[in-house]
């Protein structure tokens, strides 16, 4: 392809009211018999490629079957390089049943490389009203890259995209952690383990660690796991553990003793998100004059696959003029957050646990409890800032507990 070609391909793309593309089968000249060919056609097409898809589609074109040395190192890994999204594996293929697991497996590991990559990993479609929407949907969810999907027009499953995208006024937000990978890369497709995928959220010193889990063995279902598996570090702090599957969570706080293992047993085809919350301590904290310690945790949305990709901000403070803690928080969408307060069963909501913010604290803001679980629909206050002088395209909160 010369420059003037792809360029005016580009430009007729564009025109027509094309948006996005996909160019697949890029290795294809690397299969051309001359080396003197394949050394100056491969790179003459891939900058001519490039800037065409910069300058008429703004970069939104995904680079399919690419993964070769002379595009990995020119295109894909310099820092100077735009970033665009790359097919990170084999298509989807709906219709084989064997075909499922071994995508979501194989693209795990093929991103054990791509991490390190300037792209936006592409795990290619997949189809949300399908025998197995759930499990691949989850599987999208912890990979960082892309998510879209190809169902016959109207038929759609609405819970499946519910959990998997928030919307605001102005767009759907894709909640994208970091790019997930697999946290074992030497068992095989078919070892009796299951394919753990762990990725995270960062919001400065604050991170979540996320880790997806599937069944890609047709013998093992249930598997023994430990904190590190979620983690890949030493505990050095207290975790809020939560399963998105059961709602359950478990709170783990450091000691010498060596953690339990807990069972995690799935379905064939079976899946599960588990994400691991930061616990803020706060020692000798007073509640109605009794001396009494209090754990707190941020998780973000509470329904959605990866909710905690939903945070912006996340700050957690004890005030010094009294036992008061403050929080404040930040969020990209609506929707039903959670707070984690150990001691929520002894508060009342409205006296010792609020929300700052005035012109919200009557009815904007729907609070309730769940056991130790504080559940926020913010659905309403967004309505309210939205459009305001102070919007820029987030919502900051502020909570007191005392």
């Amino acid at each position: 392809m010369s420059l003037i070609s792809a360029l005016g391909k580009c430009s007729f793309l564009a025109r027509s009211g094309v948006t996005a593309v996909k160019t697949d089968v890029q290795f294809l000249l690397d299969q051309l018999d001359s080396a003197k060919d394949r050394r100056v056609l491969i790179l003459t097409y891939q900058d001519a490629w490039l800037k065409a898809v910069l300058g008429h589609l703004e970069g939104r074109a995904i680079s399919c079957m690419s993964q070769m040395p002379q595009i990995l190192f020119r295109y894909q890994l310099p820092p100077d390089k735009p970033t665009f999204a790359v097919r990170n594996s084999d298509d989807f293929y709906p219709d084989e049943p064997t075909a499922h697991s071994w995508h979501v497996f194989c693209n795990a590991h093929n991103a054990v490389l791509s991490q390190n990559l300037k792209i936006v990993p592409d795990r290619d479609m997949f189809q949300t009203n399908h025998a197995y929407s759930g499990f691949h949907a989850a599987a999208r969810c912890v990979s960082g890259g892309m998510i879209y999907f190809t169902d016959v027009p109207g038929s759609h499953d609405l819970n499946i995209l519910n959990q998997i995208s928030a919307t605001t006024p102005e767009r759907t937000i894709i909640l994208r952690p970091a790019v997930g990978r697999a946290t074992e890369v030497y068992i095989a497709h078919n070892e009796p383990a299951l394919c753990k995928i762990r990725s995270s959220h960062n919001i400065g010193n604050f991170m979540i660690d996320i880790l997806g889990v599937f069944t890609t063995s047709k013998t093992l279902r249930s598997e023994f796991l430990t904190l590190d598996d979620i983690l890949g570090n030493s505990l050095e702090r207290g975790y809020l553990i939560r399963s998105y599957q059961s709602r359950s969570y478990q709170k783990v706080i450091p000691s010498k003793d060596q953690l339990p293992p807990v069972l995690l047993d799935l379905a064939f085809w079976g899946w599960d998100n588990l994400a691991a919350y930061p616990l803020q301590s706060f020692h000798e904290f007073h509640l109605s004059s009794e001396k009494k310690d209090m754990d707190i945790a941020i998780l973000g949305f509470i329904q959605k696959l990866t909710g905690a990709a939903a945070l912006t901000k996340v700050e957690i403070s004890l005030d010094d003029d009294g036992p008061q803690t403050s929080l404040r928080i930040g969020v990209k969408a609506p929707g039903t957050h959670g707070i984690y307060i150990s001691d929520l069963q002894d508060r009342h909501i409205g006296e010792n646990v609020m929300v700052c913010e005035r012109q919200l604290r009557d009815s904007s803001i729907l609070m309730q409890k769940n056991n130790q679980l504080l559940e926020i629909d913010l659905s309403a206050a967004w309505e309210r800032t939205h459009g305001s002088s102070e919007w820029e395209g987030e919502l900051l909160l502020s909570f007191s507990i005392h």
